[in-house]
């Protein structure tokens, strides 16, 4: 293989035209995919009608995000499955029903006991009816904003995990904010922030905290330019008719006077 510290610079320039090259046909190619999803999205639309073509376009994806994520149940989860319902099954009357994690350890030293050929047998019906189940539940509508809002929860809290680990292996700073775009989700503005350092630049050079400027940037998102500009707005509104109320009272306390 040949180093790079070995090519010549007309090499150099080839592999450099051979990797944007093919950055050119991949961001191509995902266009294209994200056009295909476009069209199956006003596809269902035109079809059913009920919601709109973005509702349609993030339910195709949230549907993909929960498929790539779901495992194939196996003969061991059906095997738990069929004994924590016989073992609990046979506790006397009255006992209220236990958890999987009571019966575990029973359950694994038996399935140890068994052959290859028993698990199979043993497991095959209750496995049929694991999928046929699983099945169901996957063809059953679901709420894409809530489907949406723990995507974004849980995706969120991984990178905030992972942002604080490089900080306190690094130092490295950094500044997150995430706010939502549509108005159907359930979020509210996320914001990291890996030190008190960069809230404090944040504040000094926009004159603003973060969470104020996350608002702000929520507003734009959801509406546009005239909601942040009516918000600012209201704001001075407000602020001048405080400083004005502050001036009338030092006047009627310097005077010692009534001023209306």
């Amino acid at each position: 293989m040949v180093g790079v510290g070995s090519l010549t610079n007309q090499e150099k320039v080839q592999r450099k035209q051979e990797r944007t090259k093919a950055k050119v046909t991949y961001q191509q190619a995902l266009q294209e995919a994200q056009n295909q999803v476009q069209m199956l999205a006003e596809g269902l639309r035109a079809q059913f009608q009920k919601h709109s073509v973005e509702h349609y376009y993030e339910e195709i994806m949230q549907t993909c995000h929960l498929q790539k994520n779901r495992k194939k149940a196996g003969s061991w989860n059906a095997y738990v499955s069929m004994e924590t319902q016989q073992m609990n099954a046979e506790l006397p009357p009255g006992v209220s029903k236990k958890k999987v994690h009571d019966f575990i350890a029973d359950i694994a030293a038996k399935w140890k006991l068994l052959s290859n050929e028993e698990k199979i047998q043993l497991t095959e019906e209750r496995l049929t009816t694991l999928h046929n189940t699983r099945e169901m539940r996957d063809l059953a509508s679901h709420n894409v904003s809530i489907s949406v809002y723990h995507d974004t929860h849980n995706t969120l809290n991984n990178l905030d995990e992972e942002v604080r680990r490089l900080h306190a292996r690094t130092g490295i700073e950094v500044l997150m904010v995430a706010v939502q775009s549509n108005k159907e989700h359930y979020s509210w503005p996320h914001i990291l922030t890996t030190s008190e350092q960069v809230e404090t630049f944040v504040e000094m050079t926009m004159k603003e905290n973060i969470f104020d400027i996350s608002m702000r940037m929520e507003a734009f998102m959801l509406s546009g330019v005239q909601a942040v500009i009516h918000n600012y707005v209201e704001e001075n509104i407000h602020l001048h008719s405080e400083i004005s109320a502050l001036i009338l009272h030092k006047l009627k306390e310097v005077t010692n006077t009534k001023i209306s």
